[in-house]
């Protein structure tokens, strides 16, 4: 299943298994030797059935949603200066980033290159924003080119408001922006 004997690079892994129907055993063995600089040992094991591991109330929520911010990652037990880790996400976050992205995509099929620059942009300053500034300043360029990947993979959902006050103003905010506010016109940067 997974064998950590030797000391490992990634604090954090994980196995997917298929059982049968019926009762099984589950030999958990842990090694209590202490590596150089870390804290000591820390298991925990957790069974989940593959289905519940996101939310139907979180992907009910996001269909019903004109936008959805998800903020996906590690704790600070496995998040930190002593220890790697991979570029996947823990257990059950990729599946809940495709179920959100499926419920309401807001980057699905745009350009890989596109989205990884722009990504690139808000980390350096280039493109400042108050949002999207923080949620980059973490990521890698490794990152940021899986990222652009990702959405570029999914497929766009046709959607819109089902008010119909919102859709014109976002028309407008789309096309011109609002000066009385400073927001730019979103066609400066997201049109083709």
């Amino acid at each position: 299943m997974l064998d950590n004997w030797a000391v490992p690079k990634a604090q954090l892994s994980d196995v997917t298994l298929t059982f049968t129907p019926g009762p099984h055993q589950v030999v958990l063995e842990c090694s209590r030797r202490v590596i150089p600089g870390s804290t000591g040992v820390f298991v925990r094991l957790g069974i989940v059935p593959e289905s519940s591991v996101v939310e139907p109330d979180a992907i009910a929520l996001a269909k019903r949603a004109d936008v959805v911010v998800a903020a996906v990652g590690y704790d600070a037990q496995v998040e930190s200066e002593s220890g790697d880790r991979s570029f996947g996400l823990p257990v059950g976050q990729d599946q809940l980033v495709r179920d959100l992205a499926a419920a309401n995509p807001s980057l699905a099929g745009q350009g890989a290159e596109y989205t990884s620059r722009q990504l690139e942009h808000f980390k350096s300053g280039v493109r400042p924003n108050a949002i999207m500034q923080p949620m980059a300043a973490t990521l890698s360029p490794a990152d940021m080119v899986a990222l652009g990947v990702f959405y570029a993979q999914q497929t766009p959902k046709p959607g819109t408001s089902k008010d119909p006050k919102l859709i014109a103003l976002g028309q407008s905010l789309f096309r011109g922006g609002d000066a009385a506010t400073g927001v730019p016109a979103c066609s400066a940067c997201h049109s083709p």
